[in-house]
């Protein structure tokens, strides 16, 4: 998509306004993208380690069970 817009403000070259706009919007675009791009980073990182907090959890009551069996 960037290449296309990049194409477009490209043809627009005859209209400093066009071609302005066109960059600005590709510009944020990729603002938007490296943004969402750290969620995504922070989310995993969050999922990795509650999942592990539940690993602990069961290796816990696992633990727990075989006592109470014995």
């Amino acid at each position: 998509m960037t290449r296309a817009l990049d194409a477009l403000a490209e043809a627009a070259s005859g209209s400093p306004e066009i071609a302005a706009a066109l960059r600005s919007f590709v510009s944020e675009r990729n603002e938007t993208a490296t943004r969402i791009g750290t969620h995504l980073q922070a989310v995993s990182a969050v999922g990795t380690i509650a999942l592990a907090a539940v690993d602990e959890a069961d290796d816990q009551m696992a633990s727990i069970a075989r006592t109470a069996a014995q």
